[in-house]
């Protein structure tokens, strides 16, 4: 039978690639804490295997033969449950409970009550312990051991990958490995849809004598992101929420470290809880393909309010006329920062929204990325345009860095020099640069605000911007 990338439901074995759900479980620590009758609570994101891990458990313990594992979703009612929990299986039953994030802190008790009553007969052999699994921690509500379920490692990802190689012959170039990496960040989902699109959606890639490039990777992601797939619009309409823009605006803003810290707990727990950001400080968007959403989700907003749409600037050539995009957009800026800048807690993600929906409005068939930059209240695009549409066409790469003036105009002017210098050598040494200076005090006139020239910086020649 022919395998495939998992992208719907929990993985099986016979017919999907499999990372071992088991690798990412203490079993040691489990099954001790399941000896001792101990509740165990699993938590992780959406979409990242916890079923699959949930399900691979009841396996296991079933076949060691000394437990009865039996796996059910929160759907079943608590009157069914006491019905069950009389019932005496033929050895002490594991009682896995999935999803159940889907209720709230009375359903759930209302759901967990007929098990206290089992657990304070301690002479009952029908009930050993339950485990509960969902996205949430929940110890606040249930007293229990909280185990966090790991995203895929980098060299997991290549595994998952090289199953694909070995069923079909077909080959990945190494060099797509660690863009597969940043992408997906180790996320399951992600990760099987990646390799879903490029083996499978991509039609040309089912031959299976084309090697897989990078190029190809660059597609595949930007196919994902505009894809409208469940998961992608589930997280995109999340955005939305106040709790996760607490988070996030500080985030795009560039904001201190120990301004992230001052955040509320309840918030970055949530906001993490979604697998959005890291769980370590400073807090980072938790890969690529998240970072793309989460700009294009919050500039959508201001380009489906745009009365007049910008033009396009992509000349015969396939090339963007990069000097006019930027001249048409101080003006487009100075039209309509002051309505939106007052929309935003953190004044500094307006400029660098309207500049993403000026460039996703104005630039077609190209890939945006995007780097925040924690602590020094900036954003980097960088923009890579294929001249043709064969995977091997030349590029044509921008790099465009805009900075909120935080300081004075030539300090400021300095240090985004050295950053957009520092980032086409890291990244893109044949791109052009540009450099925006953004400056939102407002007793500044627009005669004093809106200005270019080109500035040689360490043998490149950058384009700076005023705004």
């Amino acid at each position: 039978m022919n395998k495939y990338f998992g992208t719907a439901g929990p993985i099986q074995p016979a017919v999907h690639y499999v990372v071992d759900p088991l690798i990412h479980l203490n079993q040691t620590a489990i099954e001790q804490l399941i000896s001792q009758r101990k509740y165990l609570l699993f938590n992780a994101p959406p979409q990242t295997g916890k079923t699959s891990c949930m399900l691979a458990l009841c396996d296991h313990l079933n076949r060691q033969g000394q437990y009865e594992a039996l796996y059910m979703d929160v759907a079943v009612t608590p009157d069914y449950l006491s019905q069950l929990l009389a019932y005496m299986p033929v050895r002490p039953l594991v009682l896995v409970l999935d999803e159940i994030d889907v209720l709230d802190n009375d359903a759930l008790l209302d759901l967990l009550r007929p098990l206290h009553v089992h657990f304070g007969r301690r002479f009952s052999a029908s009930l050993q312990t339950v485990i509960l699994c969902g996205v949430r921690d929940r110890r606040d509500l249930i007293k229990a051991t909280s185990f966090r379920l790991n995203c895929f490692s980098f060299e997991e990802i290549h595994q998952l990958y090289m199953q694909h190689t070995e069923a079909t012959g077909q080959q990945f170039d190494e060099t797509c490995f660690p863009l597969i990496w940043k992408a997906t960040g180790g996320h399951p989902w992600l990760v099987n849809a990646l390799g879903n699109e490029l083996t499978h959606n991509m039609v040309a890639n089912r031959d299976r004598s084309v090697r897989i490039i990078p190029e190809m990777v660059y597609r595949a992601q930007e196919n994902i992101i505009g894809s409208g797939a469940p998961h992608i619009r589930t997280l995109a309409n999340k955005l939305f929420e106040e709790q996760v823009l607490r988070v996030i605006a500080p985030m795009l803003a560039g904001k201190e470290e120990n301004e992230q810290m001052a955040l509320q707990g309840d918030d970055v727990q949530y906001v993490t809880s979604l697998g959005l950001i890291t769980s370590d400080v400073p807090h980072r968007v938790a890969n690529t393909i998240y970072r793309e959403m989460i700009s294009r989700e919050y500039a959508r907003v201001i380009l489906n309010n745009l009365t007049n749409q910008p033009p396009s600037y992509t000349s015969s050539d396939g090339t963007i006329n990069v000097q006019q995009l930027l001249l048409d957009f101080q003006c487009f800026f100075r039209q309509n920062v002051g309505v939106w800048i007052e929309k935003f807690d953190h004044k500094e993600v307006a400029p660098q929204l309207l500049l993403e929906a000026y460039m996703q409005a104005a630039v077609d068939g190209c890939c945006i990325e995007h780097e925040y930059g924690l602590g020094r209240g900036r954003i980097t695009l960088f923009i890579r345009k294929p001249l043709t549409d064969d995977y091997d066409a030349p590029l044509q790469q921008i790099v465009v860095d805009l900075k909120v003036k935080r300081s004075s105009v030539p300090k400021t002017i300095t240090l985004g020099l050295e950053q957009v210098t520092s980032y086409m050598e890291r990244f893109a040494p044949e791109a052009e640069g540009h450099f925006i200076l953004c400056n939102l005090d407002p007793n500044a006139t627009w005669s004093k605000k809106i200005w270019h020239y080109t500035k040689e910086h360490k043998g490149r020649k950058i384009v700076v911007w005023g705004l």
